[in-house]
């Protein structure tokens, strides 16, 4: 039987071999996800907002195209900027972000050059 329940909730019904089918299935696919690593992959995730949002929103600099990504509280900046100034300056916000470890600034500079 599949249906709405009386609560909302969609209700299926599955022969067990298929059920155990897709189980097996879906955990062989997936990797291991411990409260640590589903913590750790959180934290990166508001260090790359965190980042990208001081980068994008500094007033005294304008800015190319920047790829920011968090591993493990490492920051990975990546892509093009106008200047010299404006690698140095993401370097510099992206350090100032609380949580933070390190930054790698990958950045390439193409002054006197469009993007």
């Amino acid at each position: 039987m599949h249906g709405w329940s009386s609560k909302g909730i969609l209700c299926l019904s599955l022969c067990p071999g298929l059920l155990a089918t897709l189980l097996v299935a879906a955990v062989g696919a997936c990797q291991t996800v411990t409260p640590q690593t589903l913590q750790r992959q959180i934290d990166d995730a508001v260090i790359t907002a965190a980042v990208k949002r001081r980068i994008f929103t500094d007033p005294i600099t304008t800015w190319g195209a920047v790829n920011v990504e968090t591993v493990g509280s490492r920051v990975y900046l990546r892509g093009v900027v106008p200047t010299a100034r404006e690698k140095n300056r993401a370097h510099e916000l992206a350090i100032e972000v609380p949580g933070v470890l390190r930054v790698v600034n990958d950045l390439q500079v193409l002054e006197g050059r469009t993007l």
